[in-house]
């Protein structure tokens, strides 16, 4: 009998422990809330009022940096317009064959292309390629009269016998507008990346310098930026066109019997008040590195209610050889000595199979002038080798030569394993102090946040004193998109 009591105990003990374990596993997973905390305000938030970090606020201190710093991008939705993202074929026509048209899960914003399949007979009868969008209800492009850029994706497998690619826009009265033909120079010349040499040169309506220009303009293999400038003098009117009523767009490609059967992708057209550094989608809050958007492009769309995310895009160095594959985007306000911040974001568009130079990085003490993006501190996800860090790059030769602390070989001291996966929705913390750094990234599941790794270091490269302080930074680098819903920063 004794024997049955002592069973039944330890029977009853075990399923206590299974039936604990079980709704531990479910809590966890469900809610996020066993070793996690609430991320729907900032984990330091104590620090100040209520009042002030639940609103999207700037407070700046005399000395020009930052006290609190709060995106969420929704500000925004006057200075960018998205006219065409092709996820979905809708009131869309190819001249030639409209058999020839489909979607394509190969995009560049977005889950889907519009993919044109170029036949054999309009290469050879050196046709023009046109596609053409009827817009379900007018739309209002009254803002964008005489400037800003409209701008647009393009891949393409050959480039030889593409000779051009125009923009037109309508009204319903067929009026129209079309501007400036984006040339691609089939030359059997070396492009020697020189704005002294053939190759057209796009100039850009901020200009600070003679370079402050697209460099040798030319469409590769591979994706395409194509940009459109929107003021007098790149355009010409048939007609009075009325911006205000834009009912229809054209995108023509000008061949000639050279350009061989293939499959094109288009996407993500849009509108834009300017690509540099004062006017741009982000109404010059954030910024490219020199202001030129080879250097960072910024999409901004709604995603649900009154919430829009930023997608931060990297122009492919196939297409511009000197941006090393880098997105980035620089926040026009300097970094404290001490703060803590956090970044919410997604990675999307990974490719699986090339993760060479794939990064994700967080910046502070990030010099926009000199060398940007070889002269900062922060922390860093890498696809290549797989870590989650912190680091600090500087230069040693202007555009060609860095040092890193920890080196190479020590990574593994600010460093821990960490495999990004894509689509998650993820949060990293940052909070340094004088030399310390410390960084936390979670999986945010469910609105709370789960812990996934975390490190610590003391940089013994001294940041630059008060006389000399440099804005933060985000950075995408290879083949890999970003969609960033939030940052946050306060001074300690």
């Amino acid at each position: 009998m004794k024997f049955n009591k002592q069973k039944k105990a330890i029977f009853l003990l075990m399923l206590s422990c299974l039936i604990t374990g079980f709704l531990i596993f479910v809590y966890q997973y469900y809610w996020g809330t066993f070793f996690c905390i609430k991320g729907s305000q900032f984990h330091k938030d104590s620090i100040l009022k209520k009042d002030i970090v639940t609103k999207q606020q700037t407070i700046i201190n005399p000395s020009g940096t930052i006290y609190y710093f709060r995106d969420n991008f929704s500000t925004y939705v006057e200075n960018s317009k998205s006219l065409e993202s092709f996820e979905k074929l809708n009131n869309i026509e190819y001249a030639d064959d409209t058999d020839s048209l489909a979607l394509s899960k190969n995009s560049y914003n977005g889950n889907y292309s519009l993919l044109i399949k170029v036949n054999e007979e309009t290469s050879k009868n050196n046709k023009n390629i046109t596609i053409e969008k009827n817009f379900d209800q007018p739309i209002d492009l009254s803002r964008w009269s005489d400037f800003g850029f409209f701008t647009a994706w393009l891949d393409i497998e050959d480039r030889k016998g593409l000779l051009g690619i125009k923009l037109v826009i309508g009204d319903s009265n067929n009026d129209h507008r079309e501007f400036k033909e984006l040339p691609n120079l089939q030359l059997d010349v070396p492009d020697s990346f020189d704005n002294d040499d053939v190759f057209p040169n796009i100039e850009y309506p901020e200009r600070e310098s003679p370079v402050d220009e697209w460099t040798d303009f030319n469409l590769r293999q591979g994706w395409n930026f194509l940009l459109w400038r929107s003021e007098k003098g790149y355009f010409k009117d048939s007609g009075i066109l009325d911006m205000s009523k834009i009912s229809w767009f054209k995108i023509i490609f000008r061949i000639s019997n050279e350009f061989r059967e293939q499959e094109i992708l288009i996407d993500d057209f849009r509108v834009q008040d300017g690509l540099q550094k004062q006017k741009n989608a982000l109404n010059g809050v954030w910024y490219p590195p020199h202001g030129r958007p080879q250097y960072g492009i910024f999409d901004v769309d709604k995603y649900s209610g009154e919430n829009y995310k930023l997608k931060l895009l990297n122009v492919r160095q196939t297409q511009y050889p000197s941006n090393g594959d880098h997105g980035r985007m620089i926040l026009r306000h300097k970094t404290p000595l001490n703060f803590t911040m956090r970044t919410r974001f997604m990675l999307t568009n990974y490719n699986k199979t090339n993760n060479v130079n794939t990064w994700f990085r967080m910046m502070y003490d990030f010099d926009p002038v000199w060398d940007p993006g070889h002269d900062w501190f922060g922390v860093y996800i890498s696809f290549e080798w797989k870590k989650f860090g912190l680091i600090t790059v500087k230069p040693i030769e202007r555009f060609f030569i860095q040092e890193q602390e920890p080196k190479k070989e020590n990574i593994f001291e600010s460093s821990i394993n960490f495999n990004p996966r894509e689509n998650i929705l993820y949060e990293l913390h940052l909070t340094v102090i004088g030399q310390k750094a410390k960084a936390t990234i979670y999986e945010v599941r469910n609105d709370n946040l789960i812990i996934k790794g975390e490190v610590e270091y003391e940089f013994t490269r001294l940041r630059h004193k008060s006389d000399k302080r440099y804005p933060f930074a985000l950075e995408i680098t290879g083949d890999v998109k970003t969609i960033i819903n939030e940052v946050e920063i306060i001074e300690l």
